[in-house]
């Protein structure tokens, strides 16, 4: 890779040519979503929806007739990790799995007027599922909850549709594509480092953090999977620009750990309890294996 090449590719993940590292495929799903709405007619109700989910607009109220009455929805962007249309747009528009579309989209109205609604707790966050089902068996999901106002907000939307095998096939190579991308910023960074030797500032460093419970001097991806464990974009070493997102990270896993040393020293004091000297031994070694202690937040700056 020369030179030029290498500064190109560089001014892409620093955001210069409109891409970023870390979010790209939200940004993509939004303006597809865009492009496929286009200029079509809407309701007051599917604007709102569109307008949030495109990104144009945020904390919109959606007013819907259920039952004869009117139901006031919060829609919120929320984030890509998180209750919100970015989350919805991250794990299911325009994916192989729990497929929605455009056309899908503008039915959350319908959905939360005429679906079934089911209450729910998650700890002490209340939630209502609502579900409709269409002729031909897809079956679409709007999840809210409730906010400290008593607001209902909405938190999700995905069907149980699955992608065609065309559609599989060209995510395989988006994915490949992903690989040789992040290949291609991997030889950067050695080229950076060669060009630095040479005292030529023309390549910059680009800087990212990696938030974690573990105390450790190099990665090693034999650990792989043992921190938050999802690997959403698939297998390795994550990290964001956003020193902010790493500390949460560096606050969730270290805060997960003692939940498990607490779970695992719970299974211990059951079994002794019980007297079952197997069961205190598998436990006891668990966690002499994982090494759980007390909360530890870790930040790196790579």
């Amino acid at each position: 890779m020369d030179p030029a090449e290498g500064q190109r590719v560089l001014d892409m993940i620093n955001g210069e040519d409109d891409v970023r590292f870390m979010g790209s495929k939200v940004e993509k799903r939004k303006t597809h979503l865009a492009d496929a709405l286009g200029d079509r007619e809407m309701t007051e109700q599917q604007k709102s929806v569109a307008d949030v989910y495109t990104g144009a607009a945020d904390n919109l109220p959606l007013s819907v007739k259920r039952d004869g009455k009117d139901m006031t929805i919060v829609m919120r962007q929320g984030n890509e990790t998180g209750a919100g249309t970015k989350h919805s747009l991250y794990r299911h528009y325009d994916t192989t799995t729990g497929v929605i579309t455009a056309d899908d989209v503008m039915r959350i109205p319908d959905v939360l007027a005429k679906g079934e609604r089911t209450e729910k707790m998650r700890g002490k966050t209340r939630l209502y599922e609502y579900t409709l089902k269409d002729a031909d068996g897809t079956v679409f999901t709007v999840l809210t909850e409730m906010n400290n106002r008593s607001d209902e907000v909405f938190a999700d939307f995905y069907s149980n549709r699955k992608a065609s095998s065309t559609a599989r096939q060209t995510h395989s190579e988006e994915a490949q594509a992903d690989i040789d991308n992040a290949l291609s910023a991997a030889k950067v960074g050695i080229n950076s480092e060669l060009s630095s030797n040479k005292k030529d500032n023309s390549v910059r460093e680009h800087r990212v953090y990696h938030g974690t419970g573990a105390d450790f001097d190099a990665f090693d991806h034999s650990f792989i999977g043992t921190g938050e464990g999802s690997q959403a974009f698939g297998w390795g070493t994550y990290v964001s620009e956003v020193e902010g997102v790493g500390r949460g990270y560096a606050k969730r896993i270290g805060d997960m750990k003692v939940s498990e040393r607490k779970f695992i020293e719970g299974k211990i004091e059951e079994a002794r309890k019980y007297n079952i000297p197997a069961q205190v031994e598998y436990w006891e070694n668990e966690l002499e294996k994982k090494s759980l202690g007390d909360a530890q937040h870790y930040l790196y700056e790579v």
